[in-house]
């Protein structure tokens, strides 16, 4: 059976929430470890958010063929947090 491709809108809402993201990086220099924990707010914005609407219109994007948006927030994981 055909599965039609996914839409942006059903990749956003799929991935709505929140992620834990660990992060290895190996130097073998001298350089800081940058490795680490962190965390990807992801939320599906509806098409009359503001913000939607602004970057709509600052790439002349027509608003009737706008589905929705999505907000993407990075936040450093703290140990023992939530």
């Amino acid at each position: 059976m055909l599965v039609p491709p996914m839409t942006m809108m059903d990749f956003f809402q799929k991935s709505e929430g929140v992620w834990l993201i660990h992060r290895t990086v190996h130097h073998f220099d001298s350089v800081a470890d940058e490795s680490g924990e962190s965390k990807i707010h992801v939320k599906v914005v509806a098409k009359e958010d503001d913000r939607v609407q602004k970057i709509s219109a600052s790439q002349d994007v027509d608003l009737d063929l706008v589905s929705c948006g999505a907000s993407f927030i990075w936040q450093a994981h703290e140990e023992g947090g939530a």
